[in-house]
């Protein structure tokens, strides 16, 4: 009797437990009817889903589906997989799955239903469902003028922002010549445009080789150290072995909290009041840096001749190699391939990265894994910056003058601007992009800036 008696209670406890919840939420981006299924991203033409199922006592079958919204006959089995026991037989508050689902076959500005369906032995089921949205494209269409500044003598455009769409800065080494022919000793390496014209000033009398900015009063600038700006004078630091080359990069969510990136591995940060040192565990060339919204996890990258290349993850200062080769020169179409050059992101998500086969698209957990984005097929020049507004709108620049942009789904290279230079830095802000370089003239190079308007 008492062997009946538990083995009733134990088919009442499950029925209950996995009884079948058929209603589905009303639909919305992100709308979920449990813990067991959550959109963790949502881009163009794919979803990041997590699934977490809690352990327990029998066999169950796990089956996700998603649905087109709008057109209910466009549905599609995107994981489906049997699920043991818990080991021993115990039962366990410890996840069986704890997994991201990546669904790569969405069609842009369209809304998606999710259903998660657990069922057990008994065929008693438990559903879970999550709504999304996926972003539009974004356009192609923009309008350039290209502007040349210097009159030769290694004239160079390093690094650009922008505050908005009439107030961009840049820096670099811009030489002139006087009316008596003769060259400026010192070089204008601080340039502001205010929509019509560029103003050039001298800051130091050394190269500026990169620049940030949070507005008109709070600006950084960097050589062999950092500068910054604010409103009223320009402040220098005392290093103190914080940082040992140029400064390559700069990245921050405020100037109480800035990293900096450079030659010999060098890397940064500063805390409001002093710059302090983070080991990067490399000495290789750091050429970018960039950060989450949160300012939580910092990304940086580099590669030098005859030196491997390198992916940093920086977590509270704290520097983990993500990615490290000596000969990235195999392509691998799902991890990250060739030498690195520039990172950016939108958000803690996604994650893209720029090497000579294109860009990678990479989730913050990576280890490597990633996907190519690979160049459009006029594309010709060894790349050098990706920059963006958002996962669907992205420009990358590199030799030759080479300039396009990926909407989310395609690239639109900008063949009728190439030319004999190189665009080494790129900022984008809203409608607006600014490529800056130098054309390829020996002696008479002169500074290159393309400012494109959407």
């Amino acid at each position: 009797m008492k062997i009946k008696t538990f083995i009733t209670m134990t088919i009442l406890f499950l029925l209950f437990s996995f009884s079948c919840k058929e209603t589905p939420p009303e639909p919305g981006n992100g709308t979920v009817s449990n813990g067991m299924l959550t959109v963790e991203d949502v881009g163009v033409t794919d979803a990041v889903l997590r699934l977490r199922l809690p352990g327990g006592l029998m066999n169950r079958t796990v089956t996700l589906k998603r649905q087109n919204i709008k057109q209910q006959n466009d549905t599609a089995t995107v994981y489906h997989s049997p699920l043991s026991p818990a080991a021993g037989g115990q039962a366990t508050h410890r996840s069986l799955i704890d997994t991201l689902i990546i669904d790569e076959r969405l069609l842009p500005k369209q809304s998606y239903r999710y259903t998660l369906t657990v069922e057990n032995f008994f065929q008693i089921k438990e559903r879970s469902y999550a709504d999304v949205t996926t972003m539009d494209t974004t356009s192609h269409n923009f309008t350039w003028q290209v502007d040349t500044l210097g009159d030769g003598n290694g004239s160079i455009i390093n690094d650009v922002a922008i505050i908005n769409d009439t107030c961009v800065y840049a820096v670099g080494e811009i030489y002139k010549k006087d009316s008596l022919g003769n060259w400026n000793n010192i070089p204008y390496n601080f340039l502001k445009w205010g929509g019509k014209n560029w103003e050039m000033k001298s800051i130091t009398s050394v190269p500026v080789r990169s620049i940030f900015v949070f507005s008109d009063t709070n600006i950084w600038a960097g050589t062999s150290g950092p500068y910054h700006w604010n409103g009223v004078v320009w402040r220098t630091f005392k290093l103190d072995g914080a940082f040992n080359g140029y400064v390559n990069k700069f990245w921050g969510t405020s100037s109480s909290n800035m990293y900096m990136c450079g030659t010999n591995g060098s890397l940064a940060h500063y805390d409001g009041s002093q710059w302090q040192k983070i080991e990067s565990g490399t000495d290789v060339n750091l050429t970018d840096v960039w950060g989450s919204p949160d300012g939580k996890v910092v990304w940086a990258c580099g590669w030098e001749d005859f030196k491997p290349t390198v992916l940093l993850r920086i977590e509270n200062n704290i520097v983990r190699k993500v990615w490290e080769k000596i000969n990235p020169f195999t392509l691998n179409t799902d991890s990250l391939s060739g030498l690195l050059t520039s990172v950016w992101l939108q958000n803690d998500k996604k994650l893209f990265v720029l090497s000579d086969y294109g860009i990678f698209k990479c989730q913050s957990s990576t280890k490597g894994e990633a996907k190519q984005m690979p160049f459009p097929q006029t594309w010709r020049g060894f790349p050098w910056r990706v920059r963006g507004n958002n996962l669907n709108d992205l420009f990358i620049v590199g030799e030759y003058f080479m300039i396009a942009h990926h909407n989310g789904i395609t690239y639109k290279h900008y063949e009728e601007l190439s030319g004999y230079g190189r665009l080494i830095s790129l900022d984008q802000k809203n409608r607006l992009v600014v490529a800056t370089g130098y054309s390829f003239e020996p002696i008479h190079s002169k500074g290159v800036v393309y400012i494109g308007k959407r």
